[in-house]
């Protein structure tokens, strides 16, 4: 989630973005496990301090609009680090991962093709 404070004047108004990411160290969100209120409770504790800067929430960060124009002016901050992934380094390739699925797939399907020639 992003959010803008309206400012008085047309231009310069925008200093700083804040930025909450929902998807940090926080489970997959689907139909066994199915987003909640209190999901939100970080996000509305954050939104509603009174010091923003004073939240310690890994969720919850700021930008200065010059750290967002070095970025090429993208409001993606980028994944934060999840600390429910051990290493991002140690992660296999995803390729490679997927081509090892599709021939493990490949295997499990020519036997049952073999038993449906044969009967």
């Amino acid at each position: 989630m992003l959010f803008f404070t309206r400012g008085k004047a047309d231009k310069g108004n925008t200093q700083e973005i804040w930025f909450y990411d929902l998807r940090t160290n926080m489970l997959s969100f689907g139909k066994t496990s199915p987003l909640k209120k209190e999901h939100f409770a970080g996000f509305e504790a954050a939104f509603e301090a009174a010091d923003r800067r004073t939240v310690q929430d890994e969720r919850w960060s700021v930008f200065t609009r010059e750290q967002i124009a070095q970025k090429g002016n993208s409001l993606d901050p980028g994944l934060i680090r999840d600390d429910s992934v051990v290493g991002y380094d140690d992660l296999p390739d995803p390729i490679a991962g997927g081509e090892e699925a599709i021939a493990q797939l490949e295997e499990a399907v020519i036997p049952t093709k073999r038993l449906r020639q044969a009967g």
